[in-house]
C-alpha cells in the first residue's frame, strides 16, 4: 500500500503569495479532465467545464474564493436510463484559513455569514480552484436526473399495503399496547 494522496482529476493550485496579482480569472478541463471528473461523478460525460474564478483576502490568514461554474454534461435518466445532455450553472464560494488563522482574533473581523461552513483548513501553500471547481460541480449534479418531458413514476399505495407497512414498524405493537393497556 502506497501513501500517495489519489490524483485530483482537475487540479489548478493558486499560489497564496500570487493572490494580489489574480483578480480573476477563468480555467477550464482539458478533455482528459473531463474524462476523469465524469467518472467521478458517474456520468456519462462532461463536454465542456469551465469556471470563473475570483482568490482574494479576506483578513489575515483568510482567502476567499468565489466564481461561477458551468458544465455541459451528460447524465444517464433514472427512467429512461438514456443519456440525455444538461448544463450545470452554479456559483460558488469558499473560505480558507491558515492553520495560525484559525485561532487569529483576526477572524472575528471578518464578516462571515453564520449559515456558512467554517472555513476551509489552507494546507500548504496554495488553494487547488480546480479541485473546488470540480467539488461543487458534483454538489450541483441531481442526484436523480430525468430526462426533459420524462416525469418518475407514480408509486399509489393502497390500504392494504399501510397496513403492512404498520405492522412491520417495531413500534406498531407498543403503539398497541399502549392504545389497549
Amino acid at each position: 500500500m502506497s501513501g500517495h494522496a489519489p490524483a485530483v482529476e482537475f487540479s489548478r493550485p493558486v499560489r497564496i503569495s500570487e493572490i494580489d496579482r489574480l483578480k480573476g480569472f477563468e480555467i477550464e478541463a482539458t478533455a482528459e479532465e473531463r474524462e476523469r471528473l465524469a467518472r467521478r461523478f458517474g456520468l456519462e460525460g462532461i463536454d465542456r467545464l469551465t469556471a470563473t474564478v475570483d482568490v482574494r483576502k479576506a483578513g489575515r490568514g483568510l482567502y476567499r474564493v468565489a466564481g461561477r461554474l458551468t458544465a455541459e454534461i451528460r447524465q444517464i435518466c433514472v427512467v429512461t436510463l438514456e443519456a440525455f445532455p444538461s448544463t450545470v450553472a452554479e456559483d460558488y464560494e469558499a473560505l480558507y484559513a491558515e492553520s495560525r488563522a484559525a485561532d487569529d482574533v483576526e477572524l472575528a473581523e471578518v464578516e462571515l455569514d453564520p449559515d456558512a461552513d467554517d472555513p476551509e483548513p489552507l494546507t500548504g501553500h496554495s488553494i487547488d480552484v480546480g479541485e473546488l471547481v470540480a467539488q461543487h460541480l458534483g454538489l450541483a449534479l441531481d442526484p436523480y436526473p430525468h430526462k426533459p418531458g420524462i416525469e418518475a413514476p407514480v408509486v399509489v399505495s393502497t390500504d392494504a399495503d399501510a397496513d403492512d407497512a404498520h405492522s412491520a414498524n417495531p413500534f406498531a405493537a407498543l403503539e398497541r399496547l399502549k392504545r389497549d393497556g
